[in-house]
Parts: structure tokens; sequence; C-alpha cells
């Protein structure tokens, strides 16, 4: 993936604060972008098991969870599509929700290459140079 396509998918304003946060620990952070890949598809297939039992709760707590981390990286469409589904849940209304979940699965087509080219950039090149 291109510099260019990563930021278009990734908020390059919220990487650098990211990476500003960790001047003193730069290791830390493609830790925290592989922390937030491997949540995504535990967090999903949870709020997914949610949508399937039609139970609100898990998918309003995980929901909320993956909105955070999202926003943290920059995936700033993916935080907004996990912000909707987690009102749902809130509100006890899952109807819709199934148009998100997949609305999301095509977001996260394109929010994973981009983290995952972000943590390569920060490994060959240092992220605080």
């Amino acid at each position: 993936m291109s510099e260019q396509e990563i930021f278009a998918v990734l908020d390059q304003k919220t990487l650098l604060n990211l990476q500003n946060s960790m001047k003193e620990m730069p290791d830390r952070y493609a830790l925290v972008l592989e922390f937030f890949l491997d949540g995504l598809s535990e967090g999903l297939a949870s709020i997914e098991e949610g949508f399937k039992a039609q139970e609100a709760e898990p998918i309003l707590r995980h929901a909320h969870s993956l909105k955070s981390q999202s926003a943290i990286v920059g995936a700033l469409k993916l935080s907004h599509l996990f912000k909707c589904l987690e009102q749902k849940g809130r509100a006890n209304v899952l109807m819709g929700s199934a148009e998100l979940i997949e609305q999301i699965h095509i977001e996260l087509q394109r929010v994973r290459p981009a983290v995952v080219a972000e943590i390569k950039k920060s490994q060959s090149c240092g992220v605080n140079q």
C-alpha cells in the first residue's frame, strides 16, 4: 500500500499525535497498531455473535471499545461506523445492524492493509526520527 493510500484511510494528524505521545518509547507505536489489529477480529466476532443472538449488550460493549481503538489509530471512518453500532446497542435497537456490520467489513478491507503498511513503515525507518 502506498503512502498516499495510507493517508486516504488513516488520519495522519491522529497518527502523528500518537507518535508524539510515544517519543520516549518509539517501539510502542508499532505495538499499539498491532494490538489494534489483534483486537479487531475478536471484537467484531463478538459483535456478530451478539447480533445473531439478538443481544444488544455485547454489541454495545465491543462496538464502544472498537470505536475508541479505531479513533486512536486514525481509522476515523471505521470509528464512526462503530459509534453508530454502539448507539444501536445502547438503544437496544438492532434493526439496521446487519448493514452497519457489512459496512464495517468493507471499511476493514481498507483499514487493515493501511495499518499493516504503517507498522512496516514505522519499523523500517523509525517512527520518531
